[in-house]
């Protein structure tokens, strides 16, 4: 009776269990390049064993991070996306670094020197 208990128990679960990882969502950017993708992998996976496996073609390899960036199809992104060494994609784009000059005309000639530094 138990072990019929138990096979009834075990046969409702495994769906349940088998049910797939959902798919990582893929991080968004202002000025993003269509097709290329950043991705960061979990501390411990070798990026050099990874990038072996992976369809599509890398761009860089990162040592900041433990991560790659690569032009990717829709379908190997997909594959990406459920692959569970990954722990980001976000898009790959283009960013502008802005600097602003202030001028400081009423400080003493030294003071603004030094601000020039």
């Amino acid at each position: 009776m138990l072990s019929q208990q138990l096979f009834t128990l075990a046969t409702l679960l495994l769906p349940v269990l088998a049910v797939p990882s959902p798919l990582l969502t893929v991080s968004k950017i202002a000025n993003a390049i269509p097709g290329r993708y950043i991705v960061t992998l979990k501390e411990g996976v070798s990026r050099a064993t990874h990038v072996i496996s992976i369809k599509g073609k890398i761009t860089h390899e990162f040592n900041i991070i433990n991560g790659y960036a690569g032009v990717f199809s829709a379908d190997q992104l997909n594959e990406l996306r459920v692959n569970p060494d990954i722990v980001s994609i976000e898009e790959d784009g283009i960013s502008h670094t802005f600097t602003t000059r202030t001028q400081c005309v009423h400080l003493p000639l030294g003071l603004r020197k030094l601000m020039e530094l």
